[in-house]
């Protein structure tokens, strides 16, 4: 019985909210709703008013604020949602409407605060909320709700320069602080003010940064081979970590171990990333480096290494556990204590495979934000398994969810250059239910990706095995 226990509490608040209006209402017009005020509270001094109310002004007096009364009340007392909407905008953007907040009354405060407004972004000056106004307000106050690169990008030169972006720092949304310090940056630099970050706003802000897309571009391939450049990852700024990486890969390569990403560096890594043969210096053995721990490590596991399919080491790799996400919150309640870490297997696994088949920018974050935006994260049953379908539907994949027992059909697919995401029970992979990434079948083995890969924790095993702990399995194609 729950559930009509969260109805009922759900209609409460709502109607301690109208009833605040409708006190606020009868107390601009001289009617008394007891020495409490407007508390939301309908009590019989509040019920009294409503009746004077209605008596004064020719209304059905029954002491119920219905929708007669409320309109007379609005009418009367200049009552507008639109002034109220405008107030919730401004206020979001740090404006203040007076002690009464978003009351929906055009007064002194929300005049001023409407003025301020059109000064600080060029608008007509006249404190009247027209469409131009409120045009600007819900272009800073709605922008795009997803997470956007761009946007991390950004906020990540800002926050450089010494504004803030918020609590979250870099976080990739657009929100009304991040907004709020483009302004700033705008206005100290001389650009148009408009709270947007256009194309000369970016500009400056790499001019003054040293971002370089050069560098990000190294830093990308980097990151794919396993080298560690930083916690900010691939940001496009050449600071002592990828400089580190840099060197590393070199003297791992044969090449000038300067640190400096030159013509030789970047066509290396350009061919060991886009899955050509080496033609050049040997490359060494697939290890962990850093916090990248690559789940293919073939000392690792007790079954002979990937042969005849060398699938196995093209897939992307994320861990789950990397430091750059560790601590991302993953929960339906806003629990910071689920995270990426603690409970993002599925978002992890469905990661490698967009990154791997559509963009590599994608990492356990957006998905984790995916699963969580569209409700398919529960705390207590972890992620849902039409995750994996939704996710590969809006990056234009297919995805086919099968029956474990259908290993052959599997199988089949896979060969063809599917990769596979699978739902185990304990076993070998997993304690409790865990998600992993197949990427390819060698003889009577199977290969994965582990999410929650460990040291000494298998990442092949005999397909007769896997048939009995696998619980479901998801077959995605580009």
């Amino acid at each position: 019985m729950l559930l009509p226990l969260l109805l009922i509490c759900f209609t409460l608040t709502q109607a301690d909210e109208q009833t605040k209006h409708v006190q606020t209402m009868l107390i601009v017009l001289g009617y008394s709703c007891g020495s409490n005020g407007a508390d939301g509270q309908m009590g019989p001094s509040t019920k009294a008013a409503i009746k004077q109310f209605q008596s004064d002004y020719g209304l059905a007096v029954d002491g119920i604020a219905g929708p007669q009364t409320i309109a007379k009340l609005e009418q009367l007392t200049n009552y507008s949602a639109q002034t109220q909407y405008v107030q919730t905008m401004l206020i979001q953007l740090g404006y203040s409407c007076g002690s009464s907040g978003a009351d929906g009354f055009n007064g002194p405060s929300t005049v001023a605060a409407i003025t301020q407004f059109q000064k600080d972004y060029g608008l007509k000056v006249d404190g009247d909320a027209g469409p131009e106004t409120i045009a600007k307000l819900e272009q800073l106050t709605n922008p795009s709700s997803g997470y956007s690169e761009e946007t991390k990008h950004i906020q990540t030169m800002l926050i450089l320069l010494g504004f803030s972006c918020g609590s979250s720092g870099a976080d990739g949304y657009m929100g009304p602080s991040t907004v709020q310090a483009i302004t700033q940056f705008q206005i100290k630099y001389g650009l148009k003010v408009d709270g947007d970050a256009g194309p000369e706003t970016i500009a400056k802000l790499e001019q003054l940064t040293n971002y370089s897309a050069q560098t990000k571009h190294v830093q990308t391939m980097l990151i794919q081979l396993g080298y560690n450049c930083g916690p900010t990852g691939a940001d496009g700024f050449d600071g002592t970590q990828t400089i580190a990486a840099i060197k590393q890969f070199q003297s791992d390569y044969g090449l000038q171990v300067d640190g400096i990403a030159g013509p030789q560096t970047i066509a290396k890594l350009e061919e060991l990333t886009s899955g050509k043969p080496s033609s050049g210096s040997g490359s060494p053995a697939i290890q962990p480096v850093g916090g990248n721990v690559n789940s293919n490590n073939q000392n690792s596991s007790p079954y002979p290494p990937c042969q005849s399919q060398t699938r196995c080491h093209q897939e992307v790799y994320y861990n789950q556990c990397d430091g750059r996400w560790k601590y991302s919150m993953y929960s339906d309640r806003g629990n910071t204590g689920n995270t990426i870490c603690t409970s993002g297997c599925g978002p992890t696994a469905m990661a490698m495979v967009v990154a791997t088949f559509k963009d590599r920018s994608v990492t356990p974050v957006q998905m984790a934000q995916y699963s969580m935006d569209h409700g398919m994260k529960n705390d207590n049953e972890g992620t849902y398994w039409e995750f994996f379908c939704s996710v590969a539907s809006k990056y234009g994949m297919r995805c086919e969810q099968r029956s474990c027992s259908d290993m052959n059909y599997i199988r089949s697919k896979i060969d063809a250059g599917a990769l596979g995401i699978a739902s185990m029970a304990p076993g070998q992979w997993t304690q409790g239910g865990h998600f992993i990434s197949i990427n390819s079948f060698d003889g009577d083995m199977l290969w994965a990706h582990d999410p929650n890969y460990r040291e000494g924790k298998s990442v092949s095993q005999k397909i007769s095995t896997f048939k009995s702990e696998c619980k479901q399995f998801w077959i995605l194609q580009k």
